[in-house]
């Protein structure tokens, strides 16, 4: 059976991490796949990564779990994959998630953090059960690169048909956001983007 993907486009994979968490079942088990990331990274979330964490290929030719770093919030329970090493993390990763929708495993959710300068090599090919969401730290400059980058995503869910959910923007800043607000209203007025709430992380 393959299995379909909740995918978080993102340029801070902590962020993204943290975003997927949100979206998790409050109850029963996700795992969180970062294709970009470190064990100090992955710390931050509330997990206790190892040096025999397995990289996402070492997974795909292993059975159980219980080297996976486990996040466990109430009856939610989150296992985080993520590359532990430079070599893993340069590693073209399509393939590999591909190969993870057939893979047996436990969980009722399986969520994707991916970065967007990494897209045409760690996204994998779509489908319609696919769930897609982009999102933006309303304070990170917007440039020329990155825009191209979002054209690449465009024609790819065009072609591909997935579920797109859109371009979200948050921040980690807290107190008065009202200057934030207005930075993200300009961005999506200039764009052409649906009005939509900023999330605070």
């Amino acid at each position: 059976m393959k299995r379909p993907f909740s995918i978080f486009i993102i340029r801070h994979a902590v962020d993204g991490a943290l975003l997927a968490m949100r979206r998790a079942p409050q109850s029963g088990s996700t795992l969180i796949v970062l294709t970009t990331g470190s064990p100090d990274l992955v710390a931050l979330l509330g997990a206790t990564p190892s040096r025999l964490s397995p990289t996402l290929a070492d997974f795909l030719t292993e059975t159980g779990t219980s080297r996976l770093p486990v996040i466990t919030n109430g009856a939610q329970k989150v296992s985080i994959l993520f590359p532990h090493s430079a070599a893993a993390t340069g590693t073209p990763q399509a393939e590999l998630l591909d190969r993870l929708r057939t893979h047996a495993d436990p969980w009722e959710q399986i969520s994707l953090v991916l970065p967007y300068e990494r897209l045409e090599v760690d996204l994998p090919p779509l489908g319609p059960d696919d769930q897609v969401t982009c999102f933006w730290e309303v304070r990170d400059l917007v440039t020329e690169t990155k825009v191209q980058r979002f054209n690449y995503l465009t024609e790819r869910i065009e072609h591909e048909r997935p579920r797109f959910e859109g371009l979200r923007f948050y921040t980690r800043e807290s107190g008065n956001l009202q200057l934030l607000e207005d930075r993200k209203d300009l961005i999506e007025s200039t764009a052409g983007l649906q009005p939509s709430m900023l999330i605070q992380l």
